[in-house]
C-alpha cells in the first residue's frame, strides 16, 4: 500500500487514525507497529517474515551488547553477527524481490533494516537500549519512514515514543504538509518522468544535444521531486502522529559544489552514511587517504542504497571519483570564480541523473554520448515542444526551492494573524481534490 494510493488516503487513513486518536497514549506505539505491518503486508504477506526478523534481532542483540558492554570483544561479535544477518536479508531482498514486489516492500525493508543497523549500533556505542518491545518495534517499522525517506535515529523519537501526544494544530499541519507531498508525487514528478519517457519515446536513436541535456533536466527534477515529495509525506504523518522530523534536503540545487550538493540532498541518509559508514571507516581523522576512501566509499553506497543495479553503481563510482577530485583540489577550484563553478558542478550532476535515467547500461552510456556528440538541431521543433511543456513545472520547482521561500514562510509563521494559517482549511481542500483526481487519472491510464 502506498501513500500515493486512493486506498491509503480514503481508506486506510481514516481507520488507523480513529484508533490511534482514541486509544490510550501508552498503546500508540503498538497501534502503529499494526500500521506499519498492514501497510507492508497489505503489498506482500510474505514480507512480514524479514520485517518480524528484523525487530526480533534488533530488540534481543540490543539488549545483549547492553549487557555485555563491559566485555567489549564479546558485545562487538554480537553487534557484528546481527549485521551480517541484516544485512544480508536486506541485499536479499533488494536483489531478488524489486522485479516481484510493490515499491513499498522493497524500500521499506531497506529502511526497517537501515534501521535495525542504526539501533543497534548506537546501543553498542554506549546508549541505552529500549526494554519496551513495542516501542522499538514502532521505532524499527516507523510508519511515516517506510517510503523510504528520511531516516531517523531512535534517540531522535525515543521521548516521543513513550506516550505520543496528539495536538489539533500539528495534526492540521501534518495533513496539509502531507498533502502537499502527494501533490508533488503525482501531479508534478509524476508528469515529468512521464514527459521524459515520451521525450525518449519520440526522438528514438535522434536525440540532439540539446534534447539530451534537457532530457538529463527533466528526470533529475521528477527524481528531486519525487524524494522531497515522499519526504513532505513523511514528516506531515508524523507531525499527525505526534513526532517531529527534520526537513530531508536543504535547497540542494543553490550549492555550487558537488560536495554541498551531496550534503544537502537527503539529509537523513547523509547523516546515516556519514555516522554508521563514513566515521568508523575514517578513524575519526580529518584528512589523509583513509578519510578519502571514507567518503567514496560512502558515497558509492549512498548512491545504490536508491537502486541496487549497475547503472547506480556506476553513478556511484562516477559521484566517488568527481568527490575525490574536488577534496584534493579544494585549494585551487575555491579560487574559480562561484557561477563558472556551479555551472560545472551541476553539469556533472546531470552527467550523473542520465547514467541512472536508463534500464541498460549500454542505453546509459548511449544517452550521455549524445550529450556530447548528437546534433545541435535535428530536432529542434520536438525540443520547443518538450521544453515548453517541462516550463511550467520548471518555474514552480524554481520558485518553490529558493531559499528565499523559506524566509517568507518562517516570516509568516511569526505573525499573530497569518495568511497561510487563515487559507489553510481552503489549502488543504484544494491539495485533496487535486491529488485525488491525479490519482485517480493516473490509475486509470495505468489500467
Amino acid at each position: 500500500m502506498s501513500c500515493t494510493s486512493i486506498v491509503f488516503l480514503y481508506f486506510f487513513m481514516p481507520a488507523f487514525f480513529l484508533i490511534y486518536a482514541l486509544c490510550k497514549p501508552v498503546w500508540r506505539p503498538a497501534v502503529m507497529s499494526a500500521g506499519s505491518c498492514i501497510m507492508i503486508g497489505w503489498a506482500s504477506p510474505y514480507a512480514l517474515i524479514p520485517m518480524a526478523v528484523s525487530v526480533l534481532l534488533s530488540y534481543f542483540c540490543g539488549i545483549i551488547c547492553h549487557d555485555l558492554r563491559e566485555k567489549r570483544s564479546a558485545a562487538n561479535a554480537v553487534f557484528a553477527l546481527f549485521t551480517v544477518c541484516i544485512t544480508v536479508q536486506a541485499a536479499y531482498y533488494f536483489l531478488f524481490s524489486q522485479s516481484r514486489a510493490e515499491h513499498i516492500t522493497v524500500i521499506g525493508l531497506g529502511v526497517i533494516s537501515l534501521h535495525s543497523v542504526a539501533y543497534v549500533f548506537d546501543v553498542n556505542s554506549g546508549e541505552q537500549p529500549e526494554t519496551g518491545f513495542f516501542k522499538l518495534c514502532a521505532y524499527v517499522t516507523f510508519m511515516p519512514c517506510l517510503n523510504g525517506i528520511p531516516f531517523v535515529r531512535y534517540n531522535d523519537i525515543r521521548e516521543n515514543m513513550a506516550a505520543p501526544r496528539l495536538r489539533i494544530d500539528l495534526m492540521s499541519d501534518g495533513i496539509m504538509i502531507m498533502l502537499l507531498g502527494i501533490c508533488e508525487k503525482v501531479i508534478v514528478s509524476d508528469r515529468l518522468e512521464e514527459l521524459f519517457y515520451d521525450m525518449q519515446t519520440v526522438s528514438s536513436g535522434t536525440l540532439s544535444a540539446l534534447m539530451s541535456w534537457m532530457g538529463a533536466m527533466i528526470f533529475g527534477a521528477a527524481l528531486y521531486i519525487r524524494l522531497k515529495g515522499l519526504s513532505h509525506i513523511a514528516v506531515g504523518l508524523a507531525m499527525m502522529l505526534g513526532f517531529s522530523l527534520n526537513s530531508s534536503f536543504d535547497y540542494p540545487y543553490s550549492k555550487p559544489t558537488l560536495r554541498g550538493y551531496i550534503e544537502s540532498f537527503n539529509i537523513s541518509a547523509v547523516g546515516f552514511a556519514k555516522r554508521y559508514i563514513f566515521t568508523p571507516l575514517s578513524g575519526g581523522k580529518k584528512e589523509g587517504g583513509r578519510v578519502v576512501f571514507a567518503a567514496a566509499f560512502s558515497t558509492l553506497l549512498l548512491c545504490v542504497s536508491y537502486r541496487l543495479n549497475i547503472n547506480h553503481l556506476l553513478w556511484g563510482a562516477f559521484a566517488a571519483l568527481l568527490l575525490i577530485t574536488e577534496i584534493h583540489f579544494e585549494g585551487r577550484l575555491s579560487r574559480v570564480p562561484r557561477p563558472v563553478r556551479y555551472i560545472f558542478s551541476h553539469m556533472f550532476i546531470l552527467i550523473g541523473w542520465a547514467m541512472i535515467s536508463q534500464s541498460t547500461t549500454v542505453g546509459a552510456m548511449d544517452y550521455i554520448s549524445r550529450m556530447f556528440t548528437g546534433g545541435m538541431l535535428i530536432d529542434f521543433k520536438p525540443l520547443l515542444y518538450f521544453l515548453g511543456t517541462a516550463l511550467p513545472y520548471f518555474l514552480l520547482i524554481l520558485i518553490f526551492e529558493m531559499p528565499f521561500f523559506r524566509t517568507l514562510i518562517i516570516k509568516h509563521r511569526s505573525k499573530r494573524f497569518s495568511v497561510i494559517a487563515a487559507a489553510k482549511p481552503f489549502l488543504i481542500f484544494a491539495m485533496l481534490i487535486l491529488c485525488t483526481s491525479f490519482m485517480m487519472s493516473g490509475g486509470l491510464q495505468a489500467q
